[in-house]
């Protein structure tokens, strides 16, 4: 869903590409992933509207369809899975936004591989890439499957990032006036 509808535009999903893509990685990219303030929890998760199409465009139509061919228990089951799957998603995205050494995110660090999993959608955030690479929020078994897994290693990757913090911050002090002290 966040590959085809998040960034492919099509007249059918243009409100979820413009919120996903036109909101959500310009205000986030690999450089600054950590929310600021509480206003900024408006672009990491879905508004109403998005959840209210969800249920009727998916987990209904998922929970009817089972039900249909299933029966009652199986389409209660089929509607459940995809709005736990829905929440499991909402969750980890929100974990993946807090800033790093905060109470909630020390907390999230105990489940095991959480870091790692983390890890990818802050490589997907890089512009040059999140077209292609990294859709899988909470796991990432389809980007194996579909081929779309890119990993970077920590350590090359917090250099790129402090490198980059440098040269922004190098970049707002020139355009204020200031002038940067020799490293």
């Amino acid at each position: 869903m966040h590959r085809w509808a998040g960034h492919k535009k099509t007249k059918l999903m243009k409100f979820v590409h413009q919120r996903h893509t036109g909101d959500h990685h310009t205000f986030y990219d690999e450089a600054h992933t950590e929310y600021e303030m509480l206003k900024d929890w408006r672009v990491v998760l879905f508004s109403l509207q998005l959840i209210l199409s969800a249920v009727v465009f998916i987990f209904a139509p998922a929970g009817m369809i089972a039900y249909l061919i299933l029966g009652k228990d199986a389409g209660l089951v089929a509607a459940a899975t995809v709005m736990g799957s829905y929440l499991a998603y909402e969750i980890f995205h929100f974990s993946y936004h807090l800033k790093e050494g905060s109470p909630l995110e020390r907390m999230f660090r105990l489940v095991p591989g959480w870091r790692a999993v983390r890890h990818l959608p802050i490589l997907h955030h890089n512009r040059d890439v999140m077209h292609d690479v990294n859709f899988n929020v909470t796991l990432p078994i389809f980007d194996v499957l579909l081929g779309t897994l890119y990993w970077r290693p920590f350590s090359e990757f917090k250099q790129k990032k402090s490198e980059r913090l440098h040269r922004e911050a190098t970049r707002r002090a020139e355009a204020h006036g200031v002038a940067m002290l020799a490293e």
